[in-house]
């Protein structure tokens, strides 16, 4: 395999993706809006919105890596 590790705080577990080229189609929206956040003496905040999708052609193309699922409680009387 090549190719580097992200880092993504934001996702529990990981996934290994291929990089072969063929698996994945990226679908940009045709919707893009700007925003306005906040303005101070010096500049205007602004921001950028935009829909986007990623197709997937093939199953083998992602492995998600997840840890072991917690153990239930033992019931007991």
């Amino acid at each position: 395999m090549d190719g580097g590790i992200v880092w993504a705080p934001a996702i529990d577990g990981g996934v290994v993706m291929s990089t072969r080229g063929g698996d994945y189609r990226l679908s940009l929206g045709r919707d893009l809006s700007i925003g306005y956040t906040a303005h101070d003496a010096s500049g205007v905040e602004l921001y950028l919105v935009e829909s986007f999708t990623f197709l997937v052609y093939t199953a083998e193309s992602a492995v998600a890596l997840t840890g072991p699922s917690p153990r239930s409680p033992a019931s007991g009387p």
